[in-house]
This record gives C-alpha cells, sequence and structure tokens, in this order.
C-alpha cells in the first residue's frame, strides 16, 4: 500500500500544534477555510470541504496522541 508521511516542524508549544492538526476547529482555521465534518477521535472519519458541497477528501483517523496524528485516506 502507498503511504505519504508528512513530517512538519513548527516553533510552538506541542499543544498548540496538536489542536491545529487534529480537531475539526483546528484544521478549518489553518487548512479548509471551510467546515470539517465527521468525528475527530480514533476510529472517526473526517470529511474535508474545500468549497464545494461534496467532501473533497474523506479519511479515518488512525492514531491521535500528543505528539502523532495519523489518517488513512478513505476516499
Amino acid at each position: 500500500m502507498e503511504s505519504i508521511r508528512h513530517r512538519l516542524t513548527i516553533d510552538a508549544r506541542r499543544e498548540q500544534v496538536h489542536e491545529l492538526v487534529a480537531t475539526k476547529a483546528g484544521l478549518e482555521r489553518w487548512w479548509t477555510a471551510h467546515p470539517v465534518g465527521g468525528d475527530e477521535s480514533v476510529g472517526g472519519q473526517l470529511l474535508f470541504y474545500f468549497g464545494g458541497t461534496d467532501s473533497a477528501a474523506i479519511v479515518e483517523v488512525v492514531e491521535n496522541a500528543d505528539d502523532t496524528v495519523a489518517w488513512r485516506c478513505v476516499r
């Protein structure tokens, strides 16, 4: 199976970064600028919208730890 890994280095407190990359509100704030649907907990799915009415991407939340967030692309 193909995989993509993004490793980011950000000069900020871990808690601030985790909030922005692991929660719907955080992802809406810096990435999509549109509502993020779904469930941000492990086993849930996040639905990303970038302006259209259909979700542009759907990911399953595989891991959500203090220093790691992992998704599996569903669509």
